[in-house]
């Protein structure tokens, strides 16, 4: 049922990106392909070599007084997509085979705008491995899939991708705990050398203080024996009578 969801909200916005491709170009995609079939016919011998790929070119036109150019479109293998992607396009057919082919759209243009799609995804990861906004492709190959476009072999790259990026993350994390982790032992070994001044300081005092008790334990124990002495002088020392 989500499935289903998905591919009425797809068939609507391919739909509306189509019109609007149509809109801002200067001869449609349908019109293109009728054009280059006349001239095919005009001028079999020159287009037999070509059998999967055909360049239109468009020309300009003046559409309320302004002159506009279209962007090249090609034909691969029935499908007329941007020239930016061909390439893309041909080594995914040369590899993978007509990944539209089980498309649930039958439209031509409509298989086409997602190839687009396939390619343009394909073409980022070439570009940068390390995506971003990663986010951003699964939602697109989410939509392909939708679609029914065999994207099998782009979901095991972009698995590989996601895991690589959370790995990163994870990494990332972990330096900054073990930056905050070195600030924090510094501040612990700063406050274990000031105790440290301290308990020598007060060892030191303690020692002093043991010396100290001792002298007048020393002290006592002289006074105590010089007592003794003096009383055995008083008692040798007999008063004697005057008379």
């Amino acid at each position: 049922m989500v499935r289903d969801q998905l591919v009425g909200d797809i068939s609507n916005t391919t739909t509306m990106l189509v019109e609007d491709n149509i809109d801002s170009t200067t001869m449609p995609v349908d019109d293109i392909a009728r054009t280059h079939t006349m001239a095919s016919s005009n001028n079999t011998t020159s287009h037999q070599s070509t059998e999967w790929t055909c360049l239109t070119s468009l020309d300009t036109h003046v559409d309320t007084g302004k002159v506009s150019s279209q962007t090249d479109i090609i034909c691969v293998q029935g499908y007329n997509v941007k020239k930016s992607v061909a390439p893309i396009l041909e080594s995914i057919f040369n590899k993978h085979g007509d990944i539209a082919a089980e498309c649930v759209f039958k439209p031509v243009s409509m298989r086409s705008s997602f190839l687009e799609i396939v390619c343009e995804v394909v073409g980022r990861i070439q570009t940068n491995n390390d995506i971003d906004n990663i986010e951003e492709i699964e939602q697109q190959v989410l939509a392909t899939e939708a679609a029914n476009i065999n994207v099998s072999w782009l979901r095991a790259h972009l698995d590989v991708i996601r895991k690589r990026k959370e790995a990163s993350t994870k990494c990332s994390l972990l330096m900054e705990t073990k930056v905050n982790t070195v600030l924090v032992k510094k501040a612990a070994q700063m406050d274990l050398r000031e105790r440290c001044v301290e308990l020598m300081s007060a060892q030191e005092r303690f020692e002093e203080a043991e010396r100290c008790v001792r002298v007048l334990h020393l002290v006592e124990n002289n006074l105590k024996d010089r007592i003794l002495e003096s009383k055995g002088n008083i008692d040798s020392l007999a008063r004697q009578p005057v008379l």
